[in-house]
Formats: C-alpha cells, sequence, structure tokens
C-alpha cells in the first residue's frame, strides 16, 4: 500500500516493512527473526560489513547493532558483541577533561586551564612529546613542568621546578637543586645545611651491625658527631663512629692518622713528639 503519492509504502506478509521517502528512504524493516532500521545502500545486516553505504540499526538475532558507513576507511560501528569499532579521517573530541584531535594530533587528560594544568600527549613537526605544567616545547629551560619524547628525533626528558631546580637527559645529565639527598644501601649523599656529607657503609641498611651504628667507614663533607658543624675526612675501622674507632681523621676536628697526630711542624703521638 502507497500513501502520500508514493512517498510512504507499507508492505505486509512475510517480510514486512515501511519506507518513508524515496530518495535515501528510511525503512523499518523486520522478518520474524531481525528487526532494524536501514538507510542508503544498506538493506539487510549483511551490510553490516564497514563498507557498504548507509546506515543500519536493530536487532540482529537478538543482538543489537549499529553501523553507519561511508566506505570502508569512514565508518562507525558498535554491537554487544564486539563493542566499539571507529574508523575516521579526522576526529575531534572535547569533554570536561578530556581533549582528543586529530587535526592537531594530540590528546590531553584535565583541565588545561586549572592550576594543575593537563596532561598533553602531542605529536608536533618532527617532535613526539608526553607533557604537563606550563611546558610546552623543549626549548624551555625555566617553564615549571615536565616534558619528555623525540626532540627533531633525539630523545629528551626535562623536569624543570624552576631556573635554579631541575634534571635533564639531553646530550648530558643535568641537575640543579638547592638540597640533594641521595641513600643508597652502601652510600649516602646529602647536602642540606649542617649536613654536607658523602657517607660510605659495608653493608645495606637492614645489616645487624648498621642498625647498631657500626658499618660506616668513610665519612666524607660535614664530619661531626656533635651539633658543631666541621669539615673534612673521616675513615673508620667499621665498628662504629667514635674516636677510638676513627682510622683517619683530617680537616676542621684534627688530623690524625692510626691515632698520630700531624699539625704544620710536627707528626706526633698524643704529646710526644716523633722521633
Amino acid at each position: 500500500m502507497s500513501l502520500g503519492d508514493g512517498k510512504i509504502t507499507l508492505q505486509g506478509a512475510a517480510t514486512p516493512y515501511v519506507q518513508v521517502g524515496t530518495t535515501n528512504p528510511v525503512t523499518l524493516k523486520t522478518d520474524g527473526v531481525d528487526s532494524y532500521m536501514v538507510m542508503g545502500s544498506k538493506t539487510s545486516f549483511t551490510h553490516y560489513d564497514k563498507s557498504t553505504v548507509g546506515i543500519i540499526i536493530g536487532m540482529d538475532t537478538g543482538v543489537p547493532k549499529i553501523e553507519m558507513a561511508k566506505d570502508s576507511s569512514d565508518y562507525l560501528r558498535w554491537d554487544s558483541t564486539d563493542g566499539l569499532d571507529l574508523r575516521t579521517t579526522k576526529m575531534e573530541v572535547s569533554a570536561s577533561n578530556i581533549q582528543i584531535s586529530s587535526t592537531h594530533a594530540s590528546m590531553s587528560i584535565g583541565d588545561a586551564d586549572s592550576s594543575g594544568g593537563a596532561i598533553i600527549l602531542q605529536s608536533l613537526g618532527d617532535d613526539r612529546v608526553l607533557r604537563f605544567g606550563s611546558k610546552s616545547d623543549f626549548a624551555q629551560t625555566s617553564t615549571g613542568g615536565l616534558i619528555m619524547g623525540m626532540n627533531n628525533g633525539t630523545p629528551e626528558f626535562d623536569f624543570t621546578i624552576d631556573s635554579s631546580n631541575y634534571f635533564r637527559i639531553k646530550s648530558q645529565v643535568q641537575i640543579a637543586t638547592d638540597n640533594f639527598t641521595l641513600n643508597t644501601d652502601r652510600m649516602k649523599i646529602t647536602t642540606n645545611a649542617g649536613n654536607e656529607r658523602i657517607r660510605i657503609f659495608s653493608g645495606s641498611d637492614s645489616d645487624a651491625g648498621r642498625i647498631s651504628g657500626a658499618g660506616e667507614f668513610v665519612r666524607l663533607g660535614e664530619v661531626s658527631d656533635d651539633a658543631s658543624d666541621l669539615y673534612g675526612l673521616k675513615i673508620y675501622d667499621g665498628t662504629g663512629t667514635g674516636s677510638a674507632e676513627t682510622l683517619v681523621k683530617l680537616g676542621q676536628d684534627g688530623n690524625t692518622i692510626a691515632g698520630w697526630n700531624i699539625d704544620n711542624e710536627r707528626f706526633y703521638w698524643w704529646s710526644h713528639d716523633y722521633p
């Protein structure tokens, strides 16, 4: 049956359908198993193929499906079995805290206008970068933030707080910081005021001797055991850090080697000159 001068067609029988329009019509169909709507060149789920031009949406033997296709390079399809499948020449997505742009070859997570900024993954010219903070390119040496990736084909890493505090890996490793601490099992380095020292140990932090205060062999820098800041070098026997365990002491706290004292003119044992 036809209505509206042929613009609406109603068909009953075993495979009923309703077709609206004559140019690019919209058709509602069912065959007793599948129920769906089609447009364009698609006529059934045999055209659920990522290439036939048109749109199909409906139930394919109980499975909900939708596909919109221009050709095999531009389509969107989803079904409850295989999930979402999207292929397109251009994509722009902007949500409250996620942006994806194929035009700018970038993706960002977070609010770029917030105090913390966004995490941005980007391909720009010959650069391939991951960045966040205020940094936008590798040339910024005092701008706070992190940028890492390929700079014109060269791998680089730059984490900057300000012009005085940064860690960079370019053609060389560059570190600038107000205070520095390195804490390993057998070597410790500190640079904070009053504790500027390098210490060498014989074992790990969990060794019984280390827990009781033993195990330190070399101390360079601030070497005093009391509140005063005295600088120099001490070498211990490994059983402790007191005077009795000190083998070598050179610097502001005095100069001794195996109990022998050294000054500008003498090498002596306690108050007795030698020889």
